[in-house]
């Protein structure tokens, strides 16, 4: 199951190059970083403008793939490209955050691991 969460060749190419302190932070500057992309998209999916929509989603998905986070990048990049209703898109930041927050959750197993 961690395996379709995390992409663990590019972490290990940073755990490698750049040593666990240095993953440690840049899990640490997402979690931080998060809450107000998901916040962002949150209000985008009631915006009229769905260019807001595909700019908060594409902020996530470029957060989430510099750190690995493989199913909540490809959520991010299939809500980036979907012209969807408020509906629609309610229910997907329900998922993404969900996804988020399984993906986080691996990620930290892994840096226990390592």
């Amino acid at each position: 199951m961690e395996k379709l969460h995390l992409d663990e060749a590019l972490l290990e190419g940073y755990l490698s190059r750049l040593g666990k302190d240095t993953v440690v932070k840049m899990l640490d500057l997402y979690l931080n970083q998060v809450e107000q992309y998901l916040s962002d998209i949150t209000k985008a999916a009631t915006s009229s403008d769905n260019s807001d929509w595909t700019n908060a989603c594409h902020k996530m998905k470029g957060a989430a793939g510099s750190v690995g986070l493989l199913k909540v990048y490809q959520l991010s990049a299939d809500c980036e490209k979907s012209a969807l209703s408020a509906t629609q898109k309610a229910q997907l930041v329900e998922k993404m955050a969900e996804e988020n927050n399984q993906a986080i959750a691996f990620f930290k197993q892994w840096l226990e691991s390592v």
